[in-house]
């Protein structure tokens, strides 16, 4: 999949916006009915909502120039739409895609293992340790 590298004086919100629809492309490309959440200001649950055959997903699109990701970017909404959809609605597969510029592709940091990680006090994580989106959403 060819991702559209942003230049760097874009602002977040483009860049966002085009890792979230290069993500969707990408999803869609893998044979999932997407989603792309419309931008609310004060904060949308999430950016992707993915299913295919019975299996859904909620996605937060991120993006890193480095091989680490920060889990200053997660955000309160986030962690509360996450939380919301396992506790309610039994969805299991939330979390993170995040593009890396290191690694070239999509790693994917479930939200279960980020609480584990913080748990433990960690604030990021190396995207090589992740696995990639394409290993989640093909199992």
């Amino acid at each position: 999949m060819k991702v559209i590298l942003m230049k760097k004086n874009s602002c977040n919100k483009s860049l966002g916006t085009s890792y979230e629809k290069q993500l969707c492309e990408y999803l869609k490309s893998k044979g999932y009915w997407c989603f792309l959440t419309p931008y609310n200001p004060n904060g949308q649950p999430c950016d992707v909502i993915a299913i295919k055959r019975n299996k859904a997903f909620l996605m937060d699109a991120k993006h890193t120039s480095t091989h680490i990701f920060s889990f200053s970017n997660v955000r309160p909404n986030q962690a509360s739409c996450f939380e919301y959809a396992n506790a309610v609605a039994e969805i299991r597969q939330t979390g993170f895609a995040i593009y890396s510029e290191a690694t070239k592709d999509w790693r994917w940091l479930s939200f279960e293992t980020l609480q584990a990680l913080q748990k433990y006090s960690n604030a990021s994580v190396a995207v090589e340790y992740l696995s990639t989106l394409e290993k989640i959403i093909c199992d």
